[in-house]
């Protein structure tokens, strides 16, 4: 009888195998050397021999260490784990690895921007890719989703187009850090109206997600699943996290998490496994009947709509873990994703935009590794075993012992099994249809989801919406382009084009009084709202909080501060003036702490939180730091909870004054709370860290009057 690891055991068996780790230095031949510094010369100031076949091999290594980048979603960051059902899908699919409960599946996940290049920056305002590999016991499925439900088009013929006007700009390579705030891409979106449901996401806060384990993922796609009755049923895929909730930052401090640390996801994704702190996933699906193909207002082969939750709740039946690294260039590399990679009882629907990508992803694939042989690679390899007629072509990595390979043959060696085999059921064809390049009539409604969108977010939600679209199209010199876009704003929502339009300086087009603006709200898309946002009642765990002091600090409050976020697993770092170990105000050396980081090393929008320490000599030297003051100034700035105790609490003079906040009284001994800023006159006492908590839990607190801050 299998056990639930046997799959997860044979993968990692199977990338085990590669990793190597001799004592001794050897050539690609296994030859030992014993000298693997200098070349072989005539002599010690004598010419190098071309006779050197270690130099010579090494440096021509060296020459072909790079394969082509993905020509989209070339910077990623993977991790590989496991994949458990909680529930089985018998009902809708026979897919092996959604009917078991019993055995774990072995996944890989990739994250991915769609424009930035391989070493691109990571907080670029861009879609994150969401992609899954299930090696399961029937072979390998791909889930190539994004971390938003929709697509700008509709069709896979404008997707070189897309990615053209995106692209820097062809007569100047600019800008060139896979961002979209130039002419060319808002031209082409400006004259796609069927991008405008897709935009109102990519404006959003999902597009710059705080953490790669804080988004959500969706299949983006309709697709098919099939029982073992040979039933047919739509299907959309739904990944959340499980207990983190969904979150996003400010656009200001993207910018600058660029320049602080431009590796902020991949680095977060690494050190939370490392730490032991595993991300999960929820992970569902939208079922709808085949018979209910038609009923909707909108066409669900269209990847540029969604299939709302009030209409098809979302059934949760599995998680993902992700509890192991990956190597950088083995696994997250040569990892090669294809959307036709299917499993028995998952198939594909008609959408227009999916079959284009079933051969473009294959097609990319044999670019980047120059052979169809791809697929030997061990982290491209199913847990399944191969069988078929495939043979030679460049990095062939199987010897052949058959004397066949074709089929059929006389020695009927391998053969096709009619009861495993992935069964193509019979789909039904639309009656007397044609040859015909054109869309059905319900692909052209192309505002109705832009407003859904636009009008389930909260007020907040609505002005980083503005916010964005006001410095995108800012940035864009052409006002034809405004124009343009001022009026699809214009269809979605008339405050949303009068505000922006006044943000660029235009005239905004008239109100449109033969149109009607839908008032249709869903719970399930905001990030912020109480009642149902993504992040609702997330845990502060994992969450990343600046702890400042200097030499003199209180050893007493730093410990109880400390023994607080521990206990509710968020990871204190210490940002003092200088590195190395700080002095307490005790002086003794198991009271001194060791600085993670200093102030000229690190800043304010790389944390979740801060706190600030008394103790008077130690605010004292803060006090006279600018560089302490505008980490904290900043930290309001970006609406982060800021937390600090008795002396520490004159630190927070330009939050007070400037930002109308109201601190703890000397001689108050309650803590105090307003705005997220937390503070307390006598100690840090578990009220104050419990309160402190509390408000890091609220993620940002939107409502801060931030315009005067000086930071």
């Amino acid at each position: 009888m299998p056990r639930k690891d046997d799959l997860m055991e044979a993968k990692e068996a199977q990338l085990s195998e590669q990793k190597q780790q001799p004592p001794f230095i050897t050539s690609d031949h296994g030859v030992c050397f014993e000298n693997d510094t200098d070349s072989l010369k005539a002599g010690v100031r004598g010419p190098v021999q071309i006779e050197d076949f270690h130099l010579r091999e090494k440096i021509t290594h060296f020459d072909h260490e790079r394969i082509p980048e993905r020509v989209v979603h070339a910077r990623g960051s993977s991790a590989r784990g496991y994949f458990e059902l909680k529930e089985s899908l018998s009902d809708v699919t026979q897919a092996a690895f959604l009917t078991d409960k019993s055995v774990r599946t072995p996944i890989l996940v990739r994250y991915s921007q769609v424009l930035a290049g391989r070493n691109g920056p990571d907080m670029t305002r861009d879609i994150r890719g969401f992609a899954i590999r299930f090696y399961t016991s029937e072979g390998n499925y791909d889930l190539v989703g994004n971390n938003i439900p929709v697509f700008p088009i509709q069709d896979a013929m404008k997707f070189p187009d897309l990615i053209h006007s995106a692209r820097p700009e062809p007569d100047t390579e600019m800008p060139s850090a896979g961002v979209t705030n130039h002419d060319n891409f808002w031209d082409f979106i400006s004259l796609t109206p069927e991008s405008m449901h897709a935009v109102m996401w990519m404006l959003s806060d999902r597009c710059i997600p705080r953490s790669l384990r804080m988004i959500q993922g969706f299949g983006v796609h309709t697709f098919v699943l099939l029982n073992a009755k040979g039933e047919r049923s739509f299907v959309k895929f739904h990944l959340r996290p499980s207990t983190l909730g969904v979150h996003g930052i400010c656009f200001d401090e993207a910018l600058q998490v660029n320049g602080v640390d431009p590796d902020f996801h991949r680095r977060d994704l690494f050190d939370a496994i490392a730490r032991g702190d595993f991300p999960e996933f929820d992970f569902g699906v939208q079922v709808v009947e085949e018979s209910r193909e038609n009923s909707f207002d909108f066409d669900l082969l269209d990847a540029t709509k969604i299939i709302p939750e009030e209409l098809v709740p979302v059934r949760w039946v599995g998680k993902l873990v992700l509890n192991k690294h990956v190597d950088p260039f083995g696994e997250n590399e040569q990892v090669a994703f294809c959307p036709a990679n299917l499993v028995p009882g998952i198939d594909t629907s008609n959408d227009p935009l999916l079959q284009g990508r079933l051969f473009s992803y294959l097609d990319t694939q044999i670019n980047r590794f120059g052979t169809v042989n791809f697929t030997r690679l061990p982290v491209n390899c199913p847990v399944a075993p191969v069988v078929n007629n495939h043979r030679d072509g460049f990095m062939q990595g199987c010897i052949f012992r058959d004397k066949f390979n074709y089929s059929p043959n006389r020695g009927a060696s391998i053969r096709v099994d009619a009861q495993r085999g992935c069964p193509t059921h019979p789909t039904p064809i639309q009656p007397g249809a044609t040859k015909i390049r054109a869309k059905s009539e319900k692909f052209a409604d192309h505002y109705s989801q832009a407003m859904l969108f636009f009008n389930s977010m909260t007020p907040i939600e609505q002005q980083h919406i503005i916010d964005a679209a006001s410095f995108e199209l800012g940035s864009c010199k052409e006002s034809v382009v405004h124009l343009r876009m001022l009026d699809h704003f214009n269809h979605i929502n008339r405050d949303l084009a009068v505000k922006v339009a006044a943000k660029l300086g235009c005239a905004c087009p008239p109100a449109l009084l033969d149109w009607t603006y839908s008032t249709q709200v869903s719970k399930h898309l905001s990030m912020l709202d109480p009642l149902g946002g993504t992040s609702a009642g997330s845990s502060v765990e994992t969450r990343q909080v600046a702890v400042i002091l200097a030499d003199g600090f209180d050893a007493e409050q730093f410990l109880a501060v400390s023994q607080g976020l521990k206990s509710a697993k968020c990871v204190a770092k210490i940002v003092a003036p200088r590195k190395g170990k700080i002095e307490s105000s005790k002086k003794t050396e198991d009271t001194a702490v060791e600085a993670d980081s200093t102030f000229f090393t690190t800043k304010s929008v790389v944390f979740d939180g801060v706190i600030a320490i008394g103790g008077a000599p130690s605010v004292q030297t803060l006090a006279a730091s600018g560089a302490c003051l505008a980490f904290i100034n900043q930290s309001f700035r970006h609406y982060k909870p800021i937390g600090a105790v008795d002396d520490a609490l004159s630190l927070l003079l330009d939050v007070s004054s400037y930002g109308k906040v109201q601190l703890t009284g000397k001689e108050s001994s309650s803590v105090c709370s307003d705005q997220g800023v937390v503070s307390s006159a006598h100690g840090a006492s578990s009220e104050f860290v419990k309160v402190f908590l509390d408000a890091l839990g609220m993620h940002r607190f939107w409502m801060r009057d931030i315009s005067r801050i000086p930071a």
